[in-house]
């Protein structure tokens, strides 16, 4: 019996002993991590510099500050006065401003849904943190990086917000990299507030004729722009240090990247400026194949009718008006419109061709007076 009990005692100092060791190993490895991590790194690398944040307002409706994962937090001061008159121009800011205030005893929140009396206080710039982590300080991109225009699309923005948006992109960026910023009033009550922001050096200004929404609006930016890179922003946002060059340098190694920055917070409430984590994904990095085909044959199982069927039976008042082109068994809907014989596409400004003797139609480059590009409607019963 006492064998016994020895031997049990024995395997229990043997766990326990093995369990500390565990522990203190944990341990140590844990502050190892934490040394090394809070170590400075002059190595340049893609994921540290892919952390360029802009802002947006949004409701963070949380009483508590969002986790900040930056130490130290490094205080950007804006330009002295010379360096902003060089920025603005001729044009005046103090007039914009004091135009369009706040009346007292009305509500700040009525009109543009955030705190319209904090945004006219804190003026047209403020020092913001870079919140970003602090290798990306030492990250360096290429010299030779190509300028971007900048679009801006508005409905009755706050002048204070519409003009910090402006003011930030002008600062906190390298100049060469701004070819222009384009700002697109969505027809505005007052068309002055575009108009006198175009007094702004490299500020253009475009105004819609009648509301045409986000889309469109951007749309009709992208096709006044002059630089190979579009960057849209909305018209309430801050930019952050370093912003823009990490974004452009992704798209100078491939053109065909859609790049978005981190997006910080801006509380509606006080504006305070709050760090959003840097763990995120915009979307999906691979497109998964698939088949449609057994859903193709259970639309024949089931003898399910087409879309038309339902917009002719279903919501026969709706109005479609788009121009039906059928090629090759497939149904696709484009905006045409007439060009003397001739139907343009309203966006890349191709017309459309034939090919004879029956070929399917294509679209090319419009040529007056050709007859593969002469049409005339039928309707069609």
């Amino acid at each position: 019996m006492k064998e016994v009990w020895c031997v049990c005692v024995s395997e229990l100092m043997i766990r326990a002993n093995a369990i500390l060791i565990l522990t203190v190993a944990w341990i140590l490895g844990t502050f190892y991590y934490l040394w090394q991590d809070s170590k400075p790194s002059s190595s340049s690398s893609s994921s540290s510099s892919s952390s360029s944040s802009g802002s947006q307002l949004k409701n963070h409706g949380q009483k508590g500050r969002l986790e900040e994962r930056t130490l130290p937090l490094i205080v950007t001061h804006a330009p002295k006065l010379e360096q902003q008159s060089q920025l603005l121009g001729q044009f005046d800011e103090k007039a914009f401003l004091s135009s369009k205030q706040l009346k007292t005893g009305e509500d700040p929140y009525r009109e543009h849904a955030f705190n319209l009396q904090e945004s006219d206080r804190l003026g047209s710039e403020r020092a913001i943190r870079d919140t970003r982590h602090y290798r990306c300080a030492s990250v360096t991109f290429d010299p030779d990086l190509p300028p971007t225009s900048i679009i801006i699309t508005f409905h009755n923005e706050a002048r204070s917000t519409l003009l910090r948006t402006i003011k930030s992109v002008l600062m906190r960026s390298p100049p060469h990299l701004i070819q222009e910023i384009i700002l697109v009033d969505d027809f505005s009550s007052n068309p002055e507030d575009c108009r006198l922001l175009s007094q702004i050096p490299k500020v253009r200004c475009l105004r819609n004729e009648r509301r045409e929404g986000l889309i469109r609006s951007r749309v009709r930016g992208a096709s006044a722009a002059s630089a190979s890179i579009l960057t849209f922003l909305d018209s309430h946002c801050e930019v952050n240090t370093d912003w823009l060059q990490p974004m452009i340098q992704r798209v100078k190694e491939d053109h065909t990247r859609v790049v978005s920055p981190i997006i910080d917070v801006i509380s509606l409430d006080n504006f305070a400026y709050l760090a959003a984590s840097a763990d995120l994904r915009g979307e999906c990095n691979e497109i998964t194949p698939y088949s449609i085909a057994d859903r193709l044959a259970l639309r024949r199982k089931l003898n399910c009718n087409s879309f038309r069927w339902y917009l002719e039976n279903v919501i026969p008042e709706q109005e479609v008006a788009y121009s039906l082109l059928k090629q090759i068994g497939v149904t696709v809907f484009y905006k045409w419109k007439p060009r003397g014989p001739a139907l343009q596409h309203m966006i890349s400004g191709l017309c459309l061709d034939s090919q004879p003797p029956s070929g399917p139609p294509l679209v090319a480059q419009c040529r007056p007076q050709v007859a593969s590009q002469s049409w005339e409607p039928q309707l069609v019963t």
